[in-house]
C-alpha cells in the first residue's frame, strides 16, 4: 500500500498488499477506449503555479465508480475492522486522480476470503 505508513511494531512484516485492481466506471457515458475517455472525462479548472493563475484539464469521473481488488492480508497484523477503516480512510482523503471533491463520500463493499 503507497503512502505513509503507521508504525506495525518491531516485526517489519507488510500488513496488507493491494493487487490486481480494477476501475470501473460509465462506460456509455465516457466509453470504453483511452480515446474515448480522455475527450469525455475532463474538466478544466484554474490553479495557481509560480503566482499566476493557469488553466489545468483534469479527468473527472462523475459517480458512480468503483475501484475493485484482490487485498492479500497478514491475518496476524491486521483485522477485517482495521482493513475497513483503512479503505474508508483512503475513500475519502485520497480521491481519484487530481480531483478531490470537498464532500467525499466513500463506502467500502463486500470482502471474502479467497
Amino acid at each position: 500500500m503507497g503512502g505513509r505508513r503507521r508504525s506495525r511494531g518491531s516485526s517489519g512484516r507488510r500488513p496488507a498488499k493491494i493487487e490486481r485492481v480494477s476501475f470501473r466506471y460509465d462506460v456509455e457515458r465516457y466509453g470504453e477506449t483511452l480515446e474515448e475517455v480522455v475527450k469525455t472525462a475532463q474538466f478544466t479548472v484554474p490553479v495557481g503555479v509560480n503566482a499566476r493563475r493557469i488553466l489545468r484539464t483534469r479527468a473527472k469521473f462523475d459517480c458512480p465508480w468503483s475501484v475493485v481488488g484482490v487485498a492479500d492480508v497478514d491475518e496476524e497484523l491486521v483485522d477485517k475492522a482495521k482493513l475497513t477503516a483503512w479503505l474508508a480512510v483512503g475513500g475519502r482523503r485520497i480521491g481519484l486522480g487530481d480531483w478531490r471533491p470537498r464532500r467525499a463520500v466513500s463506502s467500502v463493499g463486500s470482502m471474502s476470503r479467497a
